[in-house]
């Protein structure tokens, strides 16, 4: 997330590769907002259990260095976060008493939307965070994956989704130092090594080929054939299939 503008990047939003962004950085446009996601399944980068981590590793270390060395540094927040705990245990039991989204939320099987989960990993980078921070909210409510809704929300003045993101605390707090540091804590860091020969899939390609395959399943079911999908050379041979019925 940059600070260092407000005015509106629609003509720069677009879902694109890793590269894609790198390319960004090294111009006058990067968007206040970027989500950054991993290549998922056995050959991606997401450090879903139980894949390669170390992949996991070098995707953030790369992350972290393209930030690091563009001139949008000192005006972003980095954060990495995780969307569960990957079914390790914990001895902490998930507190109760979260705000529900809203009067209306639809109760299966009881539940109420009124506790929060397990704990979960979450890394707040940035120049104008003190070394070694441990952070916690000054806020009674716990921190949860709202949070960075509200902090979203707090830092481009917009309306709140549900009452539970209104409830929630942000973590702007955490930006303490008057000034930017100017140390590197990861100079020289390598990551850890993984099989080199295994070529991590680009997302936006699964994507793509992911809608052919649902297209060719959708063909089938109406037709009660049993065909495949196509072969596809590249992600154009696989658009065009899709434009194509």
């Amino acid at each position: 997330m940059s600070r260092c503008s407000r005015q509106s990047n629609t003509r720069n939003s677009f879902i694109g590769s890793f590269n894609n962004f790198k390319t960004v950085l090294k111009g006058d446009h990067l968007p206040d907002y970027t989500f950054l996601e991993p290549s998922w399944g056995s050959y991606g980068n997401s450090q879903h259990p139980n894949y390669d981590v170390a992949a996991g590793e070098a995707y953030m270390l790369e992350i972290y260095n393209a930030i690091r060395k563009s001139k949008y540094w000192e005006d972003t927040l980095l954060v990495i976060n995780y969307d569960e705990h990957g079914g390790c245990y914990d001895h902490i039991t998930p507190p109760e008493g979260a705000t529900q989204p809203s009067a209306t939320t639809e109760n299966k099987n009881g539940f109420k939307f009124d506790r929060f989960g397990v704990r979960v990993p979450c890394v707040l980078i940035s120049p104008w965070i003190e070394a070694g921070t441990v952070y916690r909210t000054k806020s009674e409510t716990p921190l949860d994956h709202t949070s960075l809704l509200k902090t979203i929300e707090v830092l481009f003045d917009l309306p709140p989704l549900t009452a539970r993101d209104k409830a929630a605390a942000d973590v702007l707090d955490v930006l303490t130092l008057s000034k930017p540091r100017k140390d590197n804590p990861m100079e020289g860091i390598k990551a850890p090594k993984t099989n080199s020969a295994v070529q991590i899939p680009n997302h936006a390609s699964q994507i793509v080929r992911a809608q052919a395959d649902a297209i060719t399943d959708k063909l089938n079911r109406d037709a009660g054939t049993q065909k495949k999908t196509p072969e596809f050379h590249c992600d154009e041979a696989a658009a065009t299939y899709i434009q194509q019925h």
